[in-house]
């Protein structure tokens, strides 16, 4: 303990402020390490991830799954009478996946020795945190602040949603993904803004589930970021289905109609094509998806001598600050707005801060995975990136409608894609692995391990792939990208 102008200050080796998936996990590495931890955290363990983002959403994509196969159960020789969504149930047993895995944290966080504090944290100008706890404000005065010093500081303070400074944008019924797992009914009608990975999640959420789903996208394609290829397939996939996405759009306003929904009024969302041309589509509830921002709460960076960039908190690649000691992971830095970039960076940060020999951040391809219907996924660079960086690739493709397993479940659409050098020195490495189709989220990790460890697609094409599996469609694509073809035709 120590005494400044804080009061009495405890001393740790390690402070973390933010408990999402990079907080705690270099939380549990860092005690593992030997390091006396404390860590922060506003609400609850896991953060946004857990509790109001990837766990509860993948809860949804499973009851939406499990309706679906009903619907199409006499397919398999099984009768299934009236299936219908039970919303009030799926909404209770995503809360009851939810509480289970925050509880498992909290038993974590006791058995590897790390000491939580609940409450909001702020960090002063000489790298003190004081935490005010939990509900206590006005409740009793300074003696409830918590002051806390660590040799070492970790801000992980994820992301918040962007808003649109649109007309509207502040009327009833008009959420962001918050808003939206807060709905206690399905929509009868769902505009999305934003065709990026949280819009296409929950459009194919919320179809299956009944809503008429309108997605509404500035760039001329869904999933932005993924390979464009991929992307046709997923807006053709979703035309299919009967998602509308329009593209290459932009939102002017949201304007209230007459009448009254459960939702606030019902509402018309106008919008503009690449042609200024006008649209509009109706909606019950609009969600607002176009992307999320660094949260710097609780610090302020320009106060800490801590140099951002328009992305985020600007990072080295063992993600330490501009300030010494202080280091920065997740969405705060903008490197990657996902919750495995963030654990990965959490263990970085803290094996660098412990003096252990580290690999720089960028040495394994970070994957995406989307749970949509098909799933889609990705890692390494897509055809596009590979052209606009003038490096030469070869392309294998190998269609799930070749694959038994694909037919086997039922879900013979999808394809699978594979990057490689084209040239010397590194000819054959495989440099991308894109996917649409049933697993793709599972299989992605192929490609992550290949890029990973310098595999070229001939060796990919050499591992032996179980039968009938899912599986084999990355070896077939590894085959076809050699020239030599098993299940599909040669041309």
């Amino acid at each position: 303990m120590g005494a400044n102008a804080h009061g009495t200050v405890q001393e740790w080796d390690l402070v973390i402020l933010g408990a999402g998936p990079g907080g705690y996990v270099a939380a549990i590495r860092a005690a593992q390490l030997g390091m006396r931890v404390a860590l922060v955290e506003k609400d609850r363990l896991g953060g946004l991830c857990l509790n109001r983002g990837c766990i509860p959403t993948k809860a949804m994509v499973k009851s939406a799954e499990v309706l679906l196969t009903a619907k199409k159960a006499e397919t398999f020789g099984v009768r299934v009478e009236g299936a219908a969504v039970d919303f009030p149930r799926v909404v209770a047993r995503r809360q009851e996946v939810v509480d289970g895995l925050v509880h498992g944290l909290e038993q974590l966080m006791r058995s590897n020795g790390v000491q939580v504090f609940p409450g909001h944290g702020a960090v002063l100008r000489d790298g003190t945190v004081e935490v005010m706890p939990a509900g206590a404000a006005g409740s009793g005065g300074e003696q409830e602040r918590v002051a806390l010093r660590g040799r070492r500081l970790i801000l992980a303070t994820g992301s918040q949603a962007a808003h649109l400074p649109i007309p509207g944008a502040d009327l009833p019924g008009v959420v962001d993904s918050d808003g939206l797992l807060a709905l206690d009914r399905v929509p009868e009608r769902l505009v999305i803004i934003g065709g990026g990975i949280v819009g296409v999640e929950f459009a194919s959420i919320f179809h299956a589930f009944g809503s008429k789903v309108t997605i509404l996208e500035l760039l001329p394609s869904l999933l932005p970021v993924a390979d464009q290829e991929i992307s046709r397939r997923l807006a053709t996939s979703f035309r299919r289905a009967g998602i509308e996405a329009r593209t290459g759009v932009r939102v002017e306003a949201i304007e209230a109609q007459p009448g009254q929904t459960p939702f606030g009024p019902p509402k018309q969302v106008h919008f503009t094509d690449g042609q200024d041309r006008p649209g509009t589509a109706e909606a019950d509830v609009v969600l607002v998806a176009v992307g999320r921002r660094p949260a710097y709460t609780g610090f302020d960076p320009g106060e800490l001598g801590i140099e951002v960039t328009r992305a985020g908190i600007k990072v080295d690649d063992t993600m330490q600050t501009t300030r010494p000691g202080v280091y920065a992971i997740g969405d705060v830095n903008g490197l990657s707005p996902l919750a495995h970039a963030a654990s990965a960076q959490g263990l970085l940060a803290v094996e660098h801060a412990a003096g252990r020999k580290v690999r720089p951040w960028g040495t394994s391809p970070v994957p995406s995975a989307v749970f949509t219907f098909p799933e889609v996924a990705w890692a390494g660079l897509t055809e596009e990136a590979a052209q606009a960086a003038g490096i030469p690739v070869r392309i294998g493709r190998f269609l799930y409608g070749a694959l038994g397993r694909a037919h086997v479940e039922g879900e013979p659409e999808g394809v699978v894609k594979i990057l490689a050098r084209a040239e010397p020195p590194d000819e054959g490495e495989v440099v991308g692995l894109h996917i649409i189709g049933r697993g793709a989220c599972e299989l992605i990790h192929e490609g992550v391990l290949a890029m990973r460890f310098g595999a070229t697609a001939e060796e990919l094409a050499e591992a032996i792939h179980a039968h009938p599996t899912l599986s084999e469609a990355v070896g077939e694509a590894a085959h076809a990208l050699v020239g030599l073809p098993i299940h599909m035709a040669r041309r």
